[in-house]
Formats: structure tokens, sequence, C-alpha cells
């Protein structure tokens, strides 16, 4: 199974994302049900493994927080994202994971970490300057991050389908 921890969005969230995906040729937008921001990539695991991942995130805490979606941008030809703001608590949560990750002995990514959640696939010819130009000062409604959710992935047809197979406790709330 391919697997990767991440954070599942609010359907408000969702919502909004998805109102933003238009104007722009040759993109295949991310439906809701794909929309997540990954945190730490797993990649192929056996089955007999996924236990081991299942309760790491299960046994996982950290400080709630609140997020924004912010902007917009693509990477090279392949794919549009829209950023978060703060950047700083979504890079130290992908950080104790990391180190979690590797302590257990599980491969981690090297390339730079960028927090975002992306909306859409491109084909070699698309235009999507349109997109960039008007999503650039896009904002979402403020979300509360309480949770991390490890997701398994399934390609198909339509593109991967996501289902969270494991969460990290909810935080007691403050007395």
């Amino acid at each position: 199974m391919r697997l990767f921890i991440g954070l599942a969005l609010p359907a408000e969230i969702k919502q909004q994302v998805l109102a933003t995906q238009h104007r722009c040729s040759g993109a295949r937008w991310q439906n809701a049900n794909q929309l997540h921001l990954t945190l730490n990539f797993i990649g192929q695991v056996a089955e007999d493994q996924a236990p081991a991942l299942c309760n790491l995130v299960s046994d996982f805490s950290f400080t709630p927080f609140s997020l924004q979606l912010a902007g917009a941008g693509r990477f090279g030809s392949h794919a549009l994202w829209l950023g978060v703001v703060p950047e700083e608590p979504v890079i130290q949560l992908y950080l104790a994971l990391r180190h979690r990750l590797e302590a257990q002995g599980w491969p981690t990514e090297r390339r730079r970490f960028r927090p975002h959640i992306t909306v859409a696939r491109l084909g070699r010819d698309s235009d999507c300057s349109h997109y960039l130009e008007v999503q650039r000062e896009f904002r979402s409604v403020l979300f509360g991050v309480h949770q991390v959710a490890l997701f398994a992935s399934t390609q198909g047809p339509q593109g991967s389908q996501y289902e969270v197979i494991a969460r990290s406790e909810e935080p007691m709330p403050p007395f």
C-alpha cells in the first residue's frame, strides 16, 4: 500500500478551494476527496507494516494551531497549488513527524518541504496564467489544525483516491 501523513481539510475549506477551479486550460482539477496537505510522503509499504505507522500517527500529539490557505503558484509544468499561512507551524509539524519516522527506521524525503494544497495536475500545454493571476490574492477562512492523518493512496482512472486509515488523538481542550 502507498501511504503518506497529512492534514485532512474541513469541508468548508474544500468548498472554497473547489470554487477557485476555473479558467485554466489543460488542468485536471482535484476533487473534494483528493484535497489535503501532505506532510510526510512514505511511499509503498507492505500491508503488515501499516499497523506500525497507524500507531505512530495515533500516538502523535502537537499543539493545535490555526491555518489559512493563501496565494497560488505552480510546480513547473506539473501542478497548481494554493499556499498556507503561517507556514512555520506546518513546517514544525512536518519536522516533528519526520524525526519520528526516522527514529523508527522509515525513509523520509530530503527535498525542500513547502506546505501547499495541490489543486490541479497539468498537461503539457496548460495555460494557467489567468488562474494564477486571479488566485494570487486568494485567502480562505481560518481553520483549526487539531489532528494529523495517515492516508492510503490508491491509483485509479480518475487520479489517486485517498482514504484516512489513522488519525492522531484530538487534544484535550484547556480548562
